[in-house]
């Protein structure tokens, strides 16, 4: 693996190298279908140029979203490097997050809040619970890797995920876009979209809805073989945009969605003292069949309401961003898998019920203006949200008194960045945030399994955090950016709530965790701008990091402060138009995550674990997509990806049962649209060479997996006005 990253360090340094060669005289930038489009960003809180950003930022927008089959937040990970997302245990709406080396994997919980930051046009998006819905009506998504800690803050350790849906322009005439599908598993969609101008020169509105089905498509040996995994999701989003005067702009939007699936079915393994995966199997019987007589189900519930003012002064700029999130969120899943008990019988060794409410307040106000060669940004942000949750455990059929969970969190931040353009080439940036998070616990947990008392308990804590950035960028060429920066992210520390009848381990909070990162990368257009390539190396330091592990002997999977860490590698992405109508993509990364002082009485440091959990060495994805006008008139797009992931453990222990092995998968599709017309016909398929893979795997009870998705196609008529 050593030699991966090696090799891609030194491709990387080549076409550098050729770049100072090549862009001398860099012509002006085509603009028809031979040359890469232009990408706009906002991960500075401005809009920019990806490659004059000095910042590491993987960004989509609609069409390759829709080429990338990218319908919910877990596609994203095989076209972002070091990016991996997948659904939890609670539910197929909740996923659980990490990026270069930190991350959660108890995102269903209301006192667990993410080391990736997720934000939809500006507003972080505290639970995790229903971060799994469709993405729809998106103008497009930023990825930003590396600490996030000094413009975005809320616990945006080594990351942000950014969601910017769109927005209806005054003065556009009416438009609508209307789109029905069906395919493999009983699957079928319908979705829609009508926007334009309300009242001239005052208003636009949008509104979008969608909803999609589908059957499952995993096995139940203890149900007769029922499928489960079967999902309904509904979602819709109305903007409305006033153009209050030339320099008053506001923005109000409303969104609502709803999830309901027959819960996650986690796969029964065996769990031995084993010296590899080779070893371990399914206990029901093959891959991707389940042995659970629990009826599972998840429901989440979700609407918001946002408002962004922006007013535009002479020398500078003022917004507002305000905005409500209220989210109900229900599941119920055998978190053992189902136990075989011979003669055809099964039971639920552990199942969980949950029941919680979550509302979120937040308002930041940022001023951004330029004086002279200085740029500068700073603002002030406040949050509020509260959780209340509500478990029933029956283990081995023995109902346990409902543990109680009731969390309040408040946080302000003040912060503030510049750059100082030294030169036309040069720029010096320096960032800093102060943020300080107050939060307080009030719960109520069984004092044993069998006990039939409870014990009542208040916590309360405070953590506060300085997180400065600095950073040098230099344009070498036209056309050949070269930044580095060294940049701190803090996550505040928390509360164990996924515990069963544990008062000690309930109480006990974990404590913040911090990450110091040093970065170089380049970003270099070649060939008039036909080919793009973007490289990254980075190295996270991380101290008291937070990892949660299933503690042996228990049915409790806290997050542990479990000591001193490092991430390092290196990333790769590539765009190229080779030929007219025809676009290449790639990205690639090496990537190595280790403990280096493990906390003595962490679950890392009694196993003996080396790695750290969800970091694949090895990963990367090559695709391409090609357009043929077609003699008889109308054309026709076909393209497709193929991912690879290598090896990683899913829990911090390494124990066997959490390593998940290296798998490959392969998307395409094909689409057809007449000369003039307004309608496309497209058939897509995913993992078309069906391959088998695990994605999650946890030493809890006996063993659990979660299997990836088969095979599958969908076909869809889309319409336009």
């Amino acid at each position: 693996m050593l030699m991966r990253g090696s090799a891609i360090l030194i491709l990387s340094q080549a076409v550098l190298a050729a770049s100072f060669a090549q862009a001398q005289n860099v012509p002006a930038p085509a603009t028809d279908a031979s040359a890469l489009q232009e990408v706009t960003v906002t991960a500075q809180r401005k809009s920019e140029n990806l490659e004059s950003a000095p910042v590491t930022v993987t960004a989509l927008d609609a069409s390759a979203l829709q080429d990338l089959q990218i319908n919910r937040s877990t596609d994203l990970a095989n076209s972002v490097p070091n990016l991996s997302i997948f659904e939890g245990a609670a539910g197929r709406s909740m996923v659980n997050l990490y990026m270069r080396g930190a991350g959660v994997q108890v995102g269903a919980m209301v006192t667990s809040e993410s080391a990736v930051g997720m934000y939809v046009d500006d507003v972080y998006q505290a639970r995790l619970s229903g971060a799994n819905g469709q993405l729809e009506d998106l103008q497009q998504v930023e990825v930003l890797r590396g600490p996030q800690g000094t413009l975005y803050g809320r616990n945006s350790l080594t990351g942000a995920i950014k969601y910017v849906t769109l927005t209806p322009e005054v003065g556009e005439p009416t438009s609508g876009d209307f789109t029905v599908g069906g395919g493999a598993f009983d699957t079928w969609e319908l979705k829609g979209l009508v926007q334009g101008t309300l009242i001239d020169d005052f208003l636009a509105g949008s509104f979008t809805s969608s909803f999609t089905s589908n059957g499952g498509y995993q096995p139940d040996i203890a149900q007769g073989g029922e499928k489960r995994d079967a999902e309904d999701m509904g979602a819709a989003r109305g903007k409305l945009n006033f153009a209050l005067s030339p320099n008053d702009k506001l923005i109000l939007s409303l969104s609502f969605s709803h999830n309901h699936d027959d819960g996650r079915n986690w796969i029964a393994y065996n769990e031995p003292a084993l010296t590899g995966i080779p070893g371990v199997y399914p206990l029901s019987g093959g891959y991707n069949t389940s042995q659970s007589p629990t009826d599972e189900y998840g429901s989440n519930e979700q609407y918001g309401i946002s408002a962004t003012y922006t007013h535009n002064f002479a020398d500078f700029t003022l917004k507002s961003v305000s905005a409500y999130l209220h989210q109900l969120d229900v599941w119920y899943v055998d978190l053992s898998g189902g136990i075989n008990e011979g003669e055809g019988g099964y039971f639920g060794a552990l199942n969980r019920l949950s029941r919680s409410a979550s509302q979120q307040g937040s308002e930041e106000l940022q001023v951004q203006g330029k004086t002279g060669q200085f740029e500068w940004i700073g603002g002030l942000y406040l949050f509020y949200e509260q959780g209340y949750q509500v478990v029933n455990d029956v283990l081995f059929g023995s109902p346990i008194l409902p543990q109680i969970i009731d969390v309040h969190t408040r946080s302000w931040s003040t912060f503030a960045q510049g750059t100082y353009h030294l030169t036309d080439a040069l720029d010096f940036t320096v960032g800093l945030r102060e943020t300080r998070d107050y939060k307080d616990l009030y719960g109520s947990i069984a004092d044993s399994a069998f006990s039939p008392n409870s014990t009542q308990f208040f916590e309360s804590n405070t953590y506060p955090a300085f997180t400065p950035k600095a950073g040098i960028d230099y344009t070498v060429v036209p056309g050949t950016l070269l930044y580095t920066s060294v940049s701190k992210g803090f996550e505040a520390g928390g509360y164990n709530s996924l515990v069963v009848a544990d008062p000690v381990e309930f109480k006990a909070p974990y404590g913040p965790e911090t990450v110091v990162a040093y970065e170089f990368g380049e970003k270099t257009e070649l060939f008039n701008r036909r080919l793009r390539i973007n490289t990254s190396l980075f190295y996270n330091h991380f101290n008291a990091i937070q990892l949660g592990a299933a503690v042996e002997g228990t049915t409790n999977y806290p997050i542990q402060n479990s000591g001193t860490a490092a991430d390092y590698g290196v990333e790769l992405e590539v765009q190229a138009v080779p030929l007219e109508n025809w676009t290449v993509f790639g990205n690639a990364t090496w990537q190595h995550g280790e403990y280096l002082t493990p906390t003595p009485n962490s679950e890392a440091a009694i196993d003996h674990a080396h790695e750290l959990p969800f970091v694949s060495e090895g990963q990367w994805q090559i695709g391409s997509n090609y357009t043929i006008f077609l003699p008889v008139g109308g054309k026709v797009r076909f393209g497709g990806d193929w991912n690879y992931r290598g090896a990683f453990y899913s829990d911090a222990s390494n124990l066997p049962v959490t390593l998940v092995g290296d798998y490959k998968v392969i998307n395409a599709f094909a689409e057809y649209s007449p000369n003039g017309g307004n309608w496309t016909v497209k058939i897509s398929g995913r993992n078309l060479g069906n391959e088998q893979y695990d994605v999650i795997g946890l030493a809890l009870i006996q063993g659990i997996r979660v299997a990836g998705e088969p095979r599958t196609w969908l076909a869809e008529l889309n319409y336009k006005f």
